[in-house]
């Protein structure tokens, strides 16, 4: 029974790759950016993306509760619109057949033009989590991107170790964004990262239609 689910879950996934390929051959030559939801499990990467673009995105806090990637058009201003993929949640010691399992809603992550890093910010262990992240980032060959590190759930921090909006380098660059998905705080931040990075990031001509 569960060899007859893994098969038809490959399948699946299998199918799913065609038809992306498909879909993101007349886009080829559109110039619009995608940016790409990454992030350890639970981390709140959908209830992010159904905050960002109001759709409905299954939200659960549950091991691979997004399996097919969901892509939507976000309107960030007039002169500024991206492609905002939301893609399954990484585990620590993601075996190598689940990276080659999930390579279908994986290869949305390291086709994408920016990275948006979403940690629970409110987690005992995230370090540990950015690492095993950042370990499947390098895996499919992803490290390269920029990328925005995320900070979500800050509501649940303790008030004295909490941040909120954006934090930038020595450079000026932005690094990092702090919100919270949930009480729907930080959201203008973010909005405000998304089009710095879309005026700056370069096109690329691996991106996909919905």
């Amino acid at each position: 029974m569960i060899a007859h689910r893994i098969n038809a879950l490959k399948k699946q996934l299998a199918n799913l790759k065609k038809q992306r390929a498909l879909r993101r051959k007349p886009r080829e030559s559109g110039g619009i950016k995608t940016f790409a939801l990454a992030g350890y499990t639970n981390a709140g990467k959908s209830t992010l993306f159904n905050r960002l673009t109001k759709a409905g995105a299954y939200a659960e806090n549950q091991l691979f509760a997004t399996l097919d990637t969901t892509a939507r058009r976000l309107y960030i201003h007039p002169e500024c619109s991206i492609i905002l993929t939301d893609t399954v949640g990484f585990v620590s010691n993601l075996p190598h057949k689940l990276i080659s399992a999930f390579s279908a809603t994986l290869e949305e992550t390291a086709q994408a033009d920016v990275l948006l890093h979403v940690v629970d910010a409110a987690a005992p262990g995230k370090e540990q989590q950015i690492e095993d992240v950042e370990s499947v980032l390098k895996e499919i060959k992803a490290d390269r991107i920029p990328c925005i590190r995320v900070y979500n759930k800050t509501d649940l921090m303790p008030s004295k170790a909490r941040q909120s909006g954006i934090k930038r380098d020595s450079t000026g660059k932005i690094t990092a964004v702090y919100l919270s998905a949930a009480e729907n705080t930080g959201i203008g931040a973010l909005r405000e990262a998304i089009a710095e990075y879309c005026a700056a990031a370069p096109n690329t001509d691996e991106t996909e239609t919905l």
